[in-house]
């Protein structure tokens, strides 16, 4: 959430909260990183692949698509590669589930795999992993992630 509510600050964004739709754990989510701020810029919703890209295609559509799970969403790698290829310009964000370390399913690896940037997230830290080279991890909880890591 904190992600998506940044980059409001340069484009629209499309939250798809495939997983937990508009739960109250979304709505407490939304409301701690203060969302409201970016109000007219961020749009949540609980939408299937296809009105998913019934919305992008449309003229003046968000140009940031967060899909909230990968998993939940029950999209294939070839699914991924579809959405690459007709929306070429926009940035498509995946949330996955993970299971020993790594994205959860043949499917969420070969999207790993296949990102630029990825971030793994752990104990309230989410730590960038890129084809550039690495870069500072973004303490989501300052407190919460002091607390974790000092036992790690």
């Amino acid at each position: 959430m904190m992600l998506a509510k940044y980059l409001t600050k340069f484009e629209k964004v499309f939250y798809n909260s495939v997983e937990e739709g508009l739960s109250r754990s979304v709505q407490i989510a939304y409301e701690r990183v203060g969302m409201i701020e970016a109000s007219g810029r961020i749009t949540l919703e609980r939408e299937s692949l296809e009105k998913m890209i019934e919305r992008l295609q449309k003229r003046k559509s968000p140009n940031i698509a967060f899909v909230d799970s990968f998993q939940f969403m029950g999209m294939t790698f070839k699914d991924y590669k579809k959405l690459k290829t007709m929306f070429p310009r926009k940035l498509f964000v995946f949330v996955s589930h993970v299971a020993n370390g790594q994205p959860d399913g043949k499917a969420a690896v070969a999207l790993w795999r296949d990102a630029s940037v990825s971030f793994k997230v752990e104990g309230f830290r989410a730590s960038p992993i890129s084809r550039f080279g690495g870069g500072q991890y973004i303490d989501i909880d300052r407190e919460k992630a002091a607390a974790y890591w000092i036992t790690q």
